[in-house]
């Protein structure tokens, strides 16, 4: 599976269509609000640029 963080910048827009999947974290935390596991089955990802908002 390729990466396609590979195609962004830092600071650049990223819009997404896909599904947001939350999990808690197993271990030891301060408490369950601090530590969430986030995975995204993407169907699109477009990246805008650092000084413009993807459309």
């Amino acid at each position: 599976m390729p990466s396609v963080l590979q195609h962004g910048e830092v600071g650049a827009s990223v819009a997404v269509t896909g599904e947001l999947m939350l999990s808690a974290v197993s271990g030891p935390v301060e408490d369950e609000l601090c530590v969430v596991r986030v995975g995204i089955e993407a169907e699109s990802v477009r990246f805008g640029s650092v000084t413009e908002p993807s459309p």
